[in-house]
């Protein structure tokens, strides 16, 4: 699996537990629910790059959509997926760029 390049270039960050619930039914139409044993996490990345760094991550985010690939973030690292196949680049000034990027561990 391939880790995210541009380690320690994230700005902000964020990373969400999500806890599911499972549901079943019975023939007689009783519901039981029950959460699942761990939680799952919900990432956002937010990148300010030069243009160079932008092309790099554009290419790793091409090369990886639909497939797992290794994230490290506060030390820990998760297997993730991009939750998107949409690249955004917004253009801050002449060779910056900003971009937003959301990742789900599976």
């Amino acid at each position: 699996m391939a880790f995210i390049p541009l380690t320690g270039l994230s700005q902000s960050s964020t990373r969400t537990g999500i806890k599911k619930s499972l549901r079943s039914e019975t023939e007689k139409g009783y519901i039981y629910t029950r959460s699942q044993m761990l939680p799952k996490q919900k990432f956002t990345l937010n990148y300010l790059l030069t243009s160079t760094d932008c092309v790099t991550l554009e290419t790793f985010f091409y090369n990886n959509v639909g497939t797992i690939f290794n994230l490290v973030f506060d030390g820990v690292t998760y297997s993730v997926i991009f939750v998107s196949d949409e690249f955004a680049i917004k253009k801050i000034s002449f060779n910056m760029r900003e971009i937003s990027l959301d990742c789900r561990e599976v």
